[in-house]
């Protein structure tokens, strides 16, 4: 138990990984406007006045998710705070994905 806790303590993260990581994030700030895309194909302009709000939601959680990304790349973090922050991207791609396709269905 004690080496879980000091490896999620260290700071020690190789640059190689966050910088996979920072790649990683600037692409999955690129899904939710990919989701939108796919959804609005039918009638592009309909659809997409009416998920303008969902692209405004996108648009922000992409800048947050890429200043904390830069963030994370340049400074010395735990890695519990890595982890925390990969699980909090995770977890906006997959609801707004699943909000984005109910709603659009509707």
């Amino acid at each position: 138990m004690n080496k879980i806790t000091q490896e999620m303590l260290a700071t020690d993260l190789a640059l190689w990984r966050k910088k996979g990581l920072f790649v990683v994030v600037l692409l999955l700030g690129l899904f939710p406007f990919a989701v939108i895309f796919v959804e609005a194909k039918p009638d592009i302009i309909a659809s997409l006045w009416a998920l303008r709000h969902f692209l405004g939601i996108a648009a922000i959680q992409a800048i947050a998710q890429t200043c904390i990304a830069w963030y994370l790349l340049k400074n010395s973090v735990p890695n519990y705070l890595i982890l925390s922050f990969v699980l909090m991207v995770m977890f906006f791609q997959i609801t707004f994905g699943l909000t984005v396709i109910l709603l659009s269905n509707a």
